[in-house]
């Protein structure tokens, strides 16, 4: 069976932001607190602007995928215009990518519950 951190690496999670530390406020990636998500802070605490700044960094840092919302074409360059203009579509953008990064903390706690490295 794969490592946790394998899957992670696999899918190319392990290196991209996952969240702002506790402590210093930074962006950290997911690889620095794999072992110690405390040291993250809550994503419920983070204001508009930082979870503006965790999606599109992740975005940047290869989690993007082109889509359609209705019958438009969104790339990286279109989504990060709609966030930038704060758009209907660009704030929809943002909640997705934030519940994204929820559902994965949600994984990899699950994964460490059952005993998985």
């Amino acid at each position: 069976m794969d490592t946790l951190k394998k899957r992670l690496e696999k899918a190319g999670h392990y290196e991209r932001p996952i969240g702002f530390h506790k402590d210093t406020g930074q962006l950290i990636l997911l690889k620095d607190i794999i072992d110690n998500t405390g040291q993250l802070n809550p994503l419920k605490k983070l204001n508009s602007k930082q979870k503006i700044d965790l999606v599109v960094e992740r975005w940047k840092a290869g989690e993007w995928s082109d889509l359609f919302v209705g019958h438009e074409f969104i790339d990286l360059k279109r989504a990060l215009e709609e966030v930038a203009k704060n758009t209907t579509i660009g704030q929809g953008l943002i909640k997705n990518g934030v519940r994204a990064v929820e559902m994965l903390l949600e994984d990899v706690e699950k994964a460490k519950k059952q005993g998985e490295q």
